[in-house]
Protein backbone atom coordinates (compact mmCIF):
# COMPACT_ATOMS: atom_id res chain seq x y z
CA UNK A 1 0.00 0.00 0.00
CA UNK A 2 1.48 3.34 -0.88
CA UNK A 3 -0.46 6.37 -0.07
CA UNK A 4 0.11 10.19 -0.67
CA UNK A 5 -2.52 12.86 0.61
CA UNK A 6 -4.78 9.80 0.56
CA UNK A 7 -6.43 7.21 2.69
CA UNK A 8 -5.54 3.30 2.71
CA UNK A 9 -7.52 0.99 4.79
CA UNK A 10 -6.98 -2.81 4.71
CA UNK A 11 -9.77 -4.81 5.23
CA UNK A 12 -8.67 -8.15 4.44
CA UNK A 13 -5.51 -10.61 4.27
CA UNK A 14 -2.22 -8.89 2.25
CA UNK A 15 0.61 -11.50 2.28
CA UNK A 16 3.74 -10.95 0.50
CA UNK A 17 6.70 -13.58 -0.37
CA UNK A 18 8.73 -11.22 -1.75
CA UNK A 19 12.89 -10.19 -0.10
CA UNK A 20 11.59 -6.84 0.32
CA UNK A 21 8.43 -4.87 1.47
CA UNK A 22 8.02 -1.87 2.38
CA UNK A 23 4.14 -0.06 2.91
CA UNK A 24 4.49 4.07 3.15
CA UNK A 25 2.35 6.94 4.03
CA UNK A 26 3.07 10.59 3.39
CA UNK A 27 1.46 14.68 3.07
CA UNK A 28 -0.93 14.07 5.34
CA UNK A 29 -2.02 10.12 4.59
CA UNK A 30 -3.95 7.48 6.80
CA UNK A 31 -3.31 3.85 6.78
CA UNK A 32 -5.04 1.35 8.43
CA UNK A 33 -4.61 -2.35 8.95
CA UNK A 34 -8.52 -2.64 9.85
CA UNK A 35 -9.66 -5.14 12.87
CA UNK A 36 -10.15 -7.92 10.15
CA UNK A 37 -7.07 -6.89 8.25
CA UNK A 38 -3.95 -9.04 8.43
CA UNK A 39 -0.45 -8.16 7.08
CA UNK A 40 1.69 -11.78 6.72
CA UNK A 41 4.89 -11.73 5.22
CA UNK A 42 6.18 -15.24 4.61
CA UNK A 43 9.61 -17.30 4.49
CA UNK A 44 11.07 -15.59 1.68
CA UNK A 45 11.19 -11.85 2.75
CA UNK A 46 14.73 -10.93 4.18
CA UNK A 47 13.73 -7.18 4.97
CA UNK A 48 10.20 -5.51 5.58
CA UNK A 49 8.74 -2.16 7.21
CA UNK A 50 5.45 -2.58 7.36
CA UNK A 51 3.59 0.88 8.08
CA UNK A 52 5.90 3.66 7.58
CA UNK A 53 4.41 7.15 8.63
CA UNK A 54 6.14 10.43 6.98
CA UNK A 55 5.32 14.06 7.64
CA UNK A 56 2.45 15.79 7.10
CA UNK A 57 0.63 17.99 4.43
CA UNK A 58 1.85 21.34 4.19
CA UNK A 59 -1.58 23.08 2.56
CA UNK A 60 -3.72 21.57 5.21
CA UNK A 61 -1.29 20.72 8.37
CA UNK A 62 -2.51 17.19 8.62
CA UNK A 63 -0.46 14.59 10.05
CA UNK A 64 0.45 11.73 8.61
CA UNK A 65 -0.88 8.58 10.28
CA UNK A 66 -0.36 4.78 10.52
CA UNK A 67 -2.85 2.89 12.72
CA UNK A 68 -2.84 -1.08 13.36
CA UNK A 69 -6.29 -2.41 14.24
CA UNK A 70 -5.84 -5.77 12.89
CA UNK A 71 -2.70 -8.43 13.54
CA UNK A 72 0.90 -8.06 11.55
CA UNK A 73 2.26 -11.66 11.53
CA UNK A 74 5.66 -11.65 10.49
CA UNK A 75 7.39 -15.33 9.46
CA UNK A 76 11.13 -16.19 8.97
CA UNK A 77 12.21 -13.41 8.03
CA UNK A 78 16.10 -11.01 8.94
CA UNK A 79 14.78 -7.69 9.73
CA UNK A 80 11.77 -6.16 10.22
CA UNK A 81 10.32 -2.62 11.32
CA UNK A 82 6.87 -2.94 11.83
CA UNK A 83 5.82 0.33 12.52
CA UNK A 84 8.06 3.41 11.97
CA UNK A 85 7.28 7.30 12.18
CA UNK A 86 9.44 9.92 10.77
CA UNK A 87 9.37 13.94 10.32
CA UNK A 88 6.47 14.25 13.38
CA UNK A 89 4.36 11.39 11.32
CA UNK A 90 2.42 9.06 14.02
CA UNK A 91 1.84 5.72 14.22
CA UNK A 92 -0.96 3.16 16.98
CA UNK A 93 -0.73 -0.15 17.27
CA UNK A 94 -4.17 -1.14 19.04
CA UNK A 95 -3.94 -4.83 18.03
CA UNK A 96 -1.58 -7.10 17.67
CA UNK A 97 2.23 -7.51 16.28
CA UNK A 98 3.90 -11.07 16.21
CA UNK A 99 5.87 -13.44 14.45
CA UNK A 100 9.69 -15.49 14.72
CA UNK A 101 12.34 -12.71 13.49
CA UNK A 102 15.97 -12.76 13.65
CA UNK A 103 16.51 -8.89 14.38
CA UNK A 104 12.85 -6.69 14.88
CA UNK A 105 11.56 -3.47 15.73
CA UNK A 106 7.98 -3.60 16.46
CA UNK A 107 7.34 0.31 16.78
CA UNK A 108 10.20 3.24 16.31
CA UNK A 109 9.38 6.59 16.18
CA UNK A 110 11.87 9.99 15.11
CA UNK A 111 11.65 13.15 14.70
Amino acid sequence: MLANNSVANNKNKITVNNKKLLECMENGSLITNDTTGKIEITTAGEQAMRIYATGKNTSTGKVTEGVNDGTIDVKRKKKAQEMLATANAKIVNNKSITGSVESVIGMYGVG
